[in-house]
């Protein structure tokens, strides 16, 4: 993947899921069970979810056309509708204004975010000036104390988790876990994990129990990933010598080595598996095991790349002749399917449905998307790939003018039309291995560098239509947003 994210520890990729808004239907319109491409029966916190989605809860916060996301970050705004939602049963009204100065009174969800203050659940993120931090994920911690106030949930006493001493979520944390709302995120030792983000998939769980709408018990080593895991390699021998893949606790115990030869590479987005690459005689292998080391599995030749949104596909290369080839297949190796020939650049849509790569043309690079079972390939437009538009639908891509091979920014819309030159030849953007930086969390900007006029690389911002640019910085490369936003490395 390309760009940087703010905390970014997954060997270098970025997993990034973005919540996409639609239009919200009326909760008064009938509901029925939850039907999400990416929840399946399996999936741990599906009962809760249903439970949600039957009551209206969810509408207008899905992460794209039929995707729920259950591994991914849950944002503040998106609570806010949750809960108003679930205590209030349905929408308030619309407001004429917000008390919180980072929140548009024009977004539907602002009037959430008034009520929610005004049922004292929530006082903001910053009290002068009064704000919101609407983009802000959730943690877990912030989660409790947020359950705790919605639904007035009683004190209890110590729940005897050995990692929230000192939290200022620890009375909420010890309250939630009284009421049989969650387990932890681990039992041995029992931890609750309060600076972890918590997920939608979780918080759907959490309320639907807080609701009484699901009593589905929460098995903590299933819910939750098992425990917070560091991968990382080994290199014996000589600097150039094969690596291991070892995975450990934060404090450096219960070490245990997964392979030798290898290389790590992700974690699944529920942080259950991990995949690496395994060094064999007839090349690069792939294989994937639990988070503990157990039930190593090796899924198919190639080098891995990343998983899907889902978690339910991976992308690989496969190196042949002279270039690689990308390929995409089920999590378990099922399913293989050849994308391309030549490919480099590319990235799974928000929603997880689509993959936009880079593939080499009679006349040089070509963007190209395909559905995530490969079907369905179509061009978009000349370039280089570089990334989706949180909402996934614009792409940005470079390219490159002849004769110097300056690269010029692109942004077009993912079926390729209304294409958009952000940087003019003269002045590149120089988007080298994805570091020209990439779209705000509200994907409302996006930055980049560009090399001025004195050949020094500056930072600028502009409208997604390219209108307003903005020198941010006389020198520099961007790297990546914060997730709320509001600052950028």
């Amino acid at each position: 993947m390309l760009g940087y994210s703010w905390d970014q520890h997954r060997s270098g990729l970025l997993a990034v899921l973005v919540l996409v808004v639609f239009g919200v239907a009326p909760l008064g319109a009938e509901h029925g069970v939850a039907k999400f491409a990416d929840v399946s029966a399996s999936e741990v916190h599906a009962p809760g979810i249903a439970a949600l989605a039957t009551e209206g809860v969810l509408d207008g916060t899905e992460c794209g056309d039929g995707m729920f996301c259950p591994a991914g970050e849950l944002r503040r705004w998106v609570m806010a509708v949750w809960l108003v939602r679930a205590l209030d049963g349905g929408d308030p009204a619309s407001g004429s204004g917000s008390r919180f100065g980072d929140v548009d009174a024009g977004d539907w969800w602002a009037p959430h975010a008034e009520r929610l203050a005004d049922l004292g659940i929530t006082a903001g993120c910053l009290a002068d000036p009064p704000l919101y931090c609407p983009h802000d994920v959730v943690t877990r911690g912030q989660a409790a104390s947020l359950l705790v106030r919605a639904f007035d949930l009683a004190g209890a006493r110590e729940a005897g988790f050995v990692d929230t001493t000192g939290s200022p979520h620890a009375a909420g944390i010890d309250s939630v876990a009284a009421a049989g709302i969650t387990a932890g995120c681990s039992v041995d030792p029992l931890r609750y994990c309060p600076n972890r983000q918590v997920t939608r998939g979780q918080m759907a769980t959490f309320m639907a129990r807080a609701k009484g709408w699901s009593t589905t018990p929460e098995p903590s080593d299933a819910t939750e990933p098992v425990q917070q895991l560091i991968a990382y390699n080994v290199t014996t021998g000589a600097s150039t010598g094969p690596s291991e893949v070892w995975v450990t606790n934060p404090d450096g115990t219960d070490r245990i080595k997964l392979t030798d030869g290898g290389g790590f590479h992700d974690w699944s987005p529920n942080g259950r598996r991990i995949a690496y690459q395994v060094q064999a005689d007839a090349g690069v292998e792939y294989w994937v095991a639990n988070a503990d080391g157990t039930n190593p599995t090796k899924l198919t030749n190639g080098l891995f790349l990343q998983w899907s949104p889902s978690g339910q596909h991976i992308a690989y290369y496969v190196n042949a002749g002279a270039g690689k080839e990308l390929w995409i297949a089920e999590a378990d190796g099922t399913d293989p399917t050849k994308l391309t020939d030549h490919t480099g650049y590319w990235g799974w849509s928000p929603d997880g449905r689509r993959i936009a790569y880079r593939a080499l043309g009679d006349a040089g690079d070509e963007v190209w998307v395909a559905n995530v079972d490969g079907s369905d390939p179509t061009k978009l437009t000349d370039g280089l790939f570089l990334q989706w538009s949180p909402n996934g639908q614009q792409i940005a891509y470079r390219v490159y003018a002849s004769p110097d091979w300056a690269g010029e920014l692109w942004v077009a819309n993912a079926d390729g039309a209304g294409a958009i030159r952000l940087t003019n030849h003269g002045e590149p953007g120089l988007a080298d291995h994805g570091h020209y930086g990439g779209w705000s969390p509200d994907g409302g900007h996006i930055a980049f560098h560009v090399r001025g006029d004195n050949g020094v690389t500056e930072v600028r911002l502009a409208n997604t239509d390219g209108a307003n640019p903005i020198q941010l910085t006389p020198d520099g490369r961007f790297l990546g947003w914060s997730p709320g936003g509001k600052h950028i490395a």
